[in-house]
């Protein structure tokens, strides 16, 4: 049994359709992200789960209990915002004995509790000092400790990171994991940000207009993504549109458009049949100038565009009015391409993957 499940939940504003018939089964001790972009119901749906927000239709069951006639202090959940809502008039002690003194726990208790919640955020010592002394990064760790100190059945995290510039927000994410790990809590952190959400989470939920497109880990969304919305949502690749020409041996045998020919696996496709058309993912590192191995030539064409971003170059290469993205790593300098270059392009046929 699910630790945390959503069954059916739907919620309108007025006219607009914030979440529409929306069901997720989180384990317990997972780490599980909502991922979308903005206005696809995340923060509806963790807000739901906080009990801020009262769903139109549909269940919230936690370990088997319907929480929705619960309040959100009766729930024991641990919350943190993108603001961090911090109280500017308490020092960092109160305010994350905040949420122990709401529950009326001992006060002989509270202090340990306290030291203990700072010292698993790495602010050991901080208990007296003002929220105006502390950077973002602390401020962000001053309410996750605030959160956790309440030893919450469920940690709500919504988008509390991007507050942090970007080498805070890839260190912090790092701790952030460890914590909710080391202390065995459900998590569930709401982010648009894709490379945020694959790197901390065991599973994820892809949304998209109130409805949940896919469920899975990080590589399964990147490598079989369930329909052509989430393959351009997940990471970066080249969609084409491609007419099938046979079936043979588990394969689809694909014309493509300046002659010639695409061996590409079916996979779940099963409804695929000759003369229908198809839609084909290639995923930029998948795609190289040299032959190697099994690898098929989809053509020649020009390098467009290049960017350098480090360790890697994305490139832009034509052909015959089609671009593919390709993505090549940086290893040394005798390896530069240039814009106008003639390339043969390569890929590898399990790499090829028919959408849904």
């Amino acid at each position: 049994m699910s630790f945390l499940e959503l069954q059916n939940l739907s919620l309108r504003y007025g006219p607009r359709v914030a979440l529409d018939n929306l069901s997720l089964a989180v384990r317990k001790g997972e780490f599980f992200s909502l991922l979308g972009p903005s206005g696809c119901g995340k923060t509806t749906t963790i807000r739901l789960i906080a009990g801020f927000l009262q769903p139109d239709s549909g269940t919230i069951l936690l370990e088997g209990q319907d929480i929705r006639p619960l309040s959100p202090d009766k729930r024991n959940m641990g919350m943190v915002f993108q603001s961090y809502a911090l109280f500017p008039h308490l020092r960092v002690f109160d305010n994350v004995a905040f949420g122990l003194k709401a529950r009326k726990v001992a006060s002989p208790e509270i202090p340990a509790k306290v030291r203990r919640a700072l010292d698993l955020v790495n602010l050991s010592g901080s208990e007296a000092r003002s929220i105006f002394e502390l950077s973002g990064g602390e401020q962000q760790r001053v309410a996750i400790a605030r959160a956790i100190v309440i030893e919450p059945r469920v940690l709500l995290l919504d988008e509390p990171l991007s507050n942090l510039d970007a080498s805070l927000r890839e260190t912090t994410r790092r701790q952030l994991k460890h914590l909710a790990k080391s202390l065995g809590i459900t998590t569930i952190f709401v982010t648009h940000d894709q490379e945020e959400a694959f790197a901390i989470s065991d599973r994820v939920a892809l949304l998209w207009q109130g409805t949940c497109q896919q469920v899975g880990t990080p590589r399964q969304l990147y490598h079989r993504p369930a329909s052509e919305f989430v393959a351009r949502f997940i990471g970066k690749s080249t969609i084409l549109s491609l007419p099938c020409k046979s079936i043979e041996n588990g394969n689809a045998i694909l014309a493509l458009p300046w002659g010639g020919t695409l061996s590409a696996p079916l996979g779940s496709s099963h409804w695929l049949r000759p003369g229908m058309t198809c839609k084909v993912m290639f995923r930029p590192e998948a795609l190289q100038f040299q032959s190697a191995g099994h690898l098929s030539s989809l053509g020649e064409g020009r390098i467009l565009e290049i960017q350098y971003t480090g360790s890697l170059s994305e490139l832009t290469v034509e052909i015959q009015g089609v671009h593919f993205l390709v993505i090549v790593p940086n290893r040394s300098l005798s390896q530069i391409h240039s814009v106008g270059e003639e390339v043969q392009l390569f890929c590898s046929t399990e790499t090829v993957q028919i959408l849904p």
